[in-house]
């Protein structure tokens, strides 16, 4: 895609479309990206890998896409500057990641509406900044201590 070519765009906004098909791939490669915002759309499949190599990505938004599908991929743990997270109300399956916790600057964490399962991680006790925890409407299962 030319849009590649964009390498000193900060941000992002395809909010409340009718884009579909899979989230492209190439968006990691702006690397310069501080938001993502893709929300109201029918994109569908997994989140691509390639979002992890977005160095700069402060802001990901990929509510309200109901077919999106899989898991939170691993290779969003090298986000190291993300302080907002929107996938709710998506159909994302599997567990919480125990690194979502590891974000120093994590204040907003929306995963509500999904098909997520397994127990809360322990490690969201160390996301100190986090400000807004929406988990609802998911299958999540044990102790809600952990997060104590």
């Amino acid at each position: 895609s030319e849009m590649v070519n964009l390498q000193n765009l900060r941000g992002a906004l395809f909010s409340t479309n009718e884009l579909s098909g899979s989230i492209p791939a190439w968006l990691g490669k702006l690397s310069n990206l501080e938001w993502l915002s893709m929300p109201n759309n029918d994109f569908s499949g997994s989140i691509p890998n390639e979002l992890g190599s977005m160095s700069m990505l402060k802001w990901l938004d990929f509510q309200v896409n109901i077919n999106i599908v899989g898991t939170i991929p691993d290779t969003l743990q090298n986000l190291t500057h993300l302080e907002s997270i929107f996938l709710s109300y998506n159909n994302l399956e599997g567990s919480i990641p125990a690194w979502i916790g590891n974000f120093a600057n994590l204040s907003d964490l929306r995963l509500s509406n999904n098909k997520l399962s397994s127990s809360i991680p322990n490690s969201l006790s160390n996301a100190a900044q986090l400000h807004s925890l929406f988990l609802d409407d998911n299958n999540l299962t044990g102790d809600l201590n952990v997060i104590e």
